[in-house]
């Protein structure tokens, strides 16, 4: 694993690392954390994310929970709040991430056997990646499956980066798509 840190949260960090010949990204839990109750949390991530599979949700590659537990997935050049940060989108790059999202929630609402809901859909969880296209060529893909509640089990209020929620999320009646 590299020193270059892509981004970090409450919870961890995530870093470059190498994986059988490839650069990936590495989800690591701060040691400070690590308890049995966080490492069931983070497995529940782990066993989600590994039955995901669609273009516009990052692809997972590989975890583990003994030691540091790991999440490899593949690796993305930025994120949306970076772009925002430093300048802005232009017209049709916001078309092409808007609709790569709705088509990321759309297949976590519609997943069997029960669909999934997100819940912290945030410009720092839209990664980015340049397609080379014309306008831009911006593709978006969602991240970070930690507070996401499979639709039978949300009924917890436990939504999650509030600035993004929408308010009936703070309900703690079920949620639906």
């Amino acid at each position: 694993m590299t020193e270059v840190v892509l981004g970090k949260g409450g919870w961890g960090e995530v870093k470059v690392a190498g994986f059988r010949g490839l650069k990936v990204a590495a989800k690591c839990l701060y040691e400070i954390i690590i308890s049995p109750h966080n490492i069931t949390k983070f497995s529940r991530e782990m066993n989600i994310a590994s039955k995901l599979r669609h273009p516009n949700l990052l692809q997972f590659i590989g975890a583990t929970t003994e030691g540091n537990p790991i999440i490899l997935t593949e690796l993305m050049p930025t994120s949306l709040r970076k772009e925002l940060e430093t300048g802005g989108l232009a017209y049709h790059a916001v078309l092409n991430i808007s609709l790569d999202v709705a088509c990321a929630l759309n297949y976590l609402h519609l997943f069997k056997p029960h669909p999934i809901l997100h819940r912290d859909v945030s410009s720092a969880n839209v990664l980015l990646q340049t397609t080379g296209g014309v306008h831009g060529g911006l593709r978006a893909k969602v991240s970070d499956y930690g507070t996401v509640s499979l639709q039978p089990l949300a009924r917890t209020c436990n939504p999650g980066n509030p600035v993004y929620s929408a308010p009936e999320a703070a309900n703690p009646r079920q949620h639906s798509p």
